[in-house]
């Protein structure tokens, strides 16, 4: 009887054990995805803003601060670009 006693003792301290590591693991992911979405959000506000400056200098006609614009916002993709890459640990193409 004490032994089938200690054995479910032992099973129920592996299962608490089990919710444990799962509880952090799921506290971890969260963490990380709330972290990921708030980035991608504030990526994307940027883009808007970029975007709205290049439409008043289209209603405006400056054709040189539209080309300023546009250049301005496909420099920032570009540098996210390869920002992101570098956080994956991929390669960054040199040149």
């Amino acid at each position: 009887m004490d032994i089938q006693l200690a054995g479910a003792w032992q099973r129920l301290k592996r299962i608490k054990m089990v919710e444990a590591i799962i509880a952090l693991v799921s506290t971890v992911l969260v963490f990380w995805l709330k972290r990921r979405i708030a980035r991608e959000k504030d990526r994307a506000k940027q883009l808007e803003e970029a975007l709205k400056d290049v439409d008043q200098n289209i209603a405006k006609g400056d054709v040189d601060a539209i080309n300023r614009s546009l250049e301005l916002s496909l420099r920032r993709l570009s540098l996210r670009d390869r920002d992101r890459r570098q956080q994956e640990g991929g390669e960054t193409p040199k040149g």
